[in-house]
């Protein structure tokens, strides 16, 4: 089995794409409870609600609006965003509504400035 490799993928919120993003991980995720009854060998379980959540890093770029979006809503806004889109090539994309979990920029000394930036979904993620 290969690997498939991206070359090309942005984030995007509404009609910003965010530059210089370097990695994002959308996690799924569905939640679940134990049901195994008292004797049984094996352990069962039943289906409880789904989640998601993206996060990531980029260049800090302070004249970014996709940047400057998100650390606006994280500091003065209700922290809602509705509309994420992360692309994982040129035409396919995940895309929801969401709250701003976490924004940040990390400064180094001699290192170039990253910003980071977490959501968790508000509602479902859909594939476009």
């Amino acid at each position: 089995m290969s690997a498939t490799t991206y070359r090309v993928g942005k984030i995007a919120i509404a009609a910003s794409v965010m530059k210089y993003v370097s990695d994002a991980t959308l996690a799924v995720n569905f939640a679940t409870e134990e049901d195994t009854g008292i004797g049984q060998d094996w352990a069962t379980h039943q289906a409880l609600g789904r989640s998601w959540s993206l996060s990531g890093t980029a260049k800090h770029d302070p004249a970014d609006t996709a940047q400057l979006l998100v650390i606006s809503e994280f500091l003065a806004g209700d922290g809602k965003l509705t509309s994420v889109y992360m692309y994982y090539n040129a035409t396919n994309y995940f895309y929801g509504s969401c709250l701003v979990a976490s924004a940040g920029v990390r400064k180094s000394v001699g290192a170039q400035d990253v910003f980071t930036f977490a959501f968790t979904g508000n509602g479902a993620v859909a594939r476009g």
